[in-house]
């Protein structure tokens, strides 16, 4: 496969301005309808977090924050990448996009791969800047959920927060680490962009973000599952709740997590890997794997943030009845939540927990006598 050289620029054919026989970019459309829902339910999500970030400072919360606002700004400039080319399909004639069934079908997946027989001008700025800020929003975005991942975890074996210094300092390290992050991707990508490498400024791009956003995904997938794996070894998933034994809710929020990332990200992530092995038959690849395939796992990453905004953000029961789901599914989410009626104090290291303590700290003082008496009194 050629490659494009920015600064010899290859001669366009004559389907590069003439009218392409490819018909409606059908598959670009349906990403861009997942996208846009996508960016969506990331936009409620990031507002509702960011109201709830005023009044608790948590580094769950934070990082569950910052990871929305990521994907929100992925979503909207993939979008933008969407729109571009389904105007570029409809058009019948581009300069810079090979109109194929490969590129409908592949989409962002193989910008910087034109067609060998179809050579082209490299694309405009317009095109390139809102691409590079989605780029550098899904390398974020990853980073923040690995932070989450193990954030959660130390949650779990921990039961307390460090308290509201410990944790604002904690929020500044993981945001300057973010940036460090975006920051040498950046520097990464523009050092093998230089003019002396032999192949073009775009198809390193691709070659770039394949094996980033590669690398990273994997390191997301391998800690929850790493998570999952540890709190049911250690028995940690489980509490007693009104004389039963229910899952711990942060328990069942990983589980979502590691279950959502197995169906939507997985593939995508598999089939990532297969086009970053050998870049120069990418298209190769692409036109031997069926396109049923390559638009589902494209969907189902495009639909990854609406549905991370549902199960950890949203008010589930009311969606689920949105959606009309059954009565009994929804009793059944409502008998997994926390009593409400009759609290159960639990004897815990509550000094350590600045929020209880700040704000209601003679509440907690006379709970915890009450909770010592009462065990006096039974023994």
């Amino acid at each position: 496969m050629g490659n494009i050289n920015d600064r010899h620029h290859p001669e366009p054919t004559a389907s590069t301005l003439n009218p392409n026989p490819y018909g409606f970019p059908k598959y670009c459309v349906i990403y861009l309808a997942f996208m846009v829902l996508s960016l969506v339910a990331s936009t409620l999500a990031a507002q509702t977090l960011h109201r709830y970030n005023k009044l608790v400072t948590s580094c769950v919360c934070y990082t569950m924050y910052s990871f929305f606002v990521c994907k929100s700004i992925y979503s909207l400039f993939r979008t933008v990448i969407l729109i571009m080319m389904i105007d570029q399909f409809v058009a019948h004639k581009s300069s810079w996009l090979s109109l194929d069934d490969n590129h409908d079908v592949g989409a962002f997946r193989l910008i910087g791969h034109p067609s060998a027989a179809d050579p082209k001008y490299p694309p405009p700025y317009t095109f390139k800047i809102p691409l590079f800020i989605g780029d550098a929003a899904l390398i974020s975005g990853t980073y923040w959920m690995l932070v989450m991942v193990v954030e959660l975890l130390r949650l779990v074996k921990t039961t307390v927060d460090r308290g509201v210094v410990n944790e604002k300092r904690y929020i500044r390290i993981y945001a300057w680490t973010n940036l460090f992050v975006i920051v040498s991707y950046l520097i990464g990508s523009f050092v093998s962009f230089a003019p002396s490498q032999e192949v073009g400024f775009y198809t390193t791009r691709f070659q770039t973000l394949l094996v980033s956003s590669g690398i990273a995904q994997t390191i997301v997938i391998l800690a929850v599952t790493v998570a999952i794996v540890y709190l049911n070894c250690m028995g940690l998933k489980n509490e007693s709740v009104e004389c039963r034994v229910a899952q711990k809710p942060i328990y069942v929020r990983l589980k979502r997590i590691f279950a959502i990332y197995l169906v939507t990200t997985l593939p995508y992530v598999v089939l990532g890997w297969i086009l970053t092995i050998d870049p120069d038959h990418t298209l190769e690849y692409i036109t031997n794997i069926p396109d049923p395939l390559i638009a589902t796992t494209n969907v189902l990453f495009a639909a990854s943030a609406a549905l991370l905004a549902f199960v950890l953000v949203a008010n589930q029961q009311c969606v689920l009845s949105w959606c009309r789901v059954s009565d009994d599914v929804i009793q059944q989410i409502q008998a997994n939540e926390a009593p409400t009626d009759f609290p159960v104090f639990v004897n815990t290291d509550i000094e350590s927990s600045s929020a209880l303590w700040g704000h209601l700290g003679n509440v907690m003082h006379d709970a915890q006598d009450l909770h010592d008496t009462l065990l006096r009194e039974l023994l």
